[in-house]
């Protein structure tokens, strides 16, 4: 959690197409870590731990989602209602991931169409993918949300808020509750 994983850690956020509230709020929460890490109030195996729930936790799949969107939907020859389907399908299975409706081991079989394996058996988006696999991975998204009956309306994943649960889950905390993700407001981009 020192300098060298601060840095590289701010380096994905920043460059990531995460709401600048929800860039400042992860930002935050990586400076109080590294902070914590360095004056020793956390110490390796904390750290350690705090790795291994976000490794196993849903923040680093959902990011995978929201670099497909801006690597690959938003690319698409897909006409303009089948993105906006798709996406809140991904909308919705993230939310069930969340709200753990959806079952965190099904993000895989979702994830399928777009993502191959990489090291450590963690996913890993493909370089290049296909209309059909979009199709596919929207498909198995609507799916397992319909199936976790999980409401069909537009829902934004706080990414701040979850990393922070992860982190608290990490350190033993108990969780504080977040004001839940709200739908984005009527007009507002999604």
């Amino acid at each position: 959690m020192g300098a060298v994983a601060r840095a590289g850690t701010l380096e994905a956020v920043n460059s990531s197409k995460l709401p600048p509230d929800q860039k400042q709020k992860v930002i935050a929460k990586i400076d109080e870590v590294t902070k914590d890490f360095e004056d020793g109030k956390i110490d390796g195996q904390q750290a350690q731990k705090i790795f291994e729930e976000l490794a196993q936790g849903p923040l680093l799949p959902l990011a995978i989602v929201y670099g497909i969107d801006e690597q690959h939907i938003k690319n698409s020859a897909l006409p303009k209602e089948e993105k906006e389907a798709g996406r809140l399908a991904l909308e919705r299975a993230s939310r069930g991931i969340v709200e753990k409706s959806i079952a965190l081991a099904t993000i895989r079989d979702i994830m399928a169409p777009v993502t191959i394996q990489g090291p450590n058996n963690q996913m890993q988006m493909k370089q290049q993918v296909t209309d059909e696999e979009l199709r596919q991975f929207f498909k198995n998204a609507k799916t397992r949300a319909d199936e976790a009956k999980v409401p069909n309306e537009p829902y934004k994943v706080n990414v701040g808020d979850e990393l922070s649960k992860a982190i608290d889950t990490a350190l033993g905390k108990p969780p504080v509750s977040a004001a839940p993700a709200v739908p984005p407001a009527t007009g507002e981009k999604k």
